[in-house]
């Protein structure tokens, strides 16, 4: 009889504790679910960034053909300043669909916010014949991971003339070491970059 009761009573011990984790196990199995959510997360924000990027040289592109193709006539940019020029190409219907626009567009003094909350504008650029033949887009608050990737890429594109990055000017491409010297670190989650793209056409 007790020897019944003895098994009994290790049977139901054993019953109460099979597949339960003790705390060292607990802590290592919290421990390797919190490494992989932080993994799945910091994979997630990288893929985020490169979108960002990614979207922002695409509207860089379409900026600057549709305001070489509605702005410019008589083979000048007749604006006196970035918010008149910038203001008219939201008018007109230049502006990316992706981009937010501040104000009413149809009004002409709109303007244009980046996907990082930085201004966007166009400004006419005299050039050496004392007319405005040429004009720049202005990117700012730019990170420091877009700065790298956009100047070098945009820099060789066919419109682009030179490649202003935080007051530094580069004719023609711009190389991954000057990104790399002249692009600066972001201040906590805000860029601190400015771009300057300049079109002759």
């Amino acid at each position: 009889m007790s020897l019944l009761s003895t098994r009994s009573g290790r049977s139901g011990h054993s019953a109460v504790h099979r597949g339960a984790l003790n705390l060292p196990e607990a802590i290592i199995v919290t421990a390797v679910s919190l490494l992989v959510i932080v993994g799945i997360y910091a994979g997630g924000t990288g893929l985020f960034k490169s979108a960002d990027y990614n979207e922002e040289m695409s509207n860089v592109s379409e900026i600057m053909t549709n305001t070489r193709s509605m702005l410019k006539t008589g083979g000048v940019y007749d604006f006196s300043s970035a918010a008149t020029m910038t203001g008219a190409l939201i008018q007109f219907g230049g502006s990316p669909g992706s981009m937010a626009v501040i104000g009413t567009k149809s009004s002409g003094s709109a303007t244009l916010n980046n996907r990082w909350g930085g201004t966007v504008t166009v400004a006419p650029v005299n050039t050496n014949g004392g007319q405005n033949t040429a004009f720049s887009l202005t990117y700012t608050q730019v990170p420091q991971e877009a700065c790298a990737q956009m100047s070098q890429k945009l820099s060789g594109a066919n419109n682009v003339a030179s490649t202003g990055i935080n007051g530094s000017t580069t004719s023609g491409l711009v190389s991954s070491s000057v990104a790399g010297t002249q692009c600066t670190s972001d201040s906590g989650s805000t860029g601190t970059n400015t771009l300057v793209f300049t079109s002759n056409t």
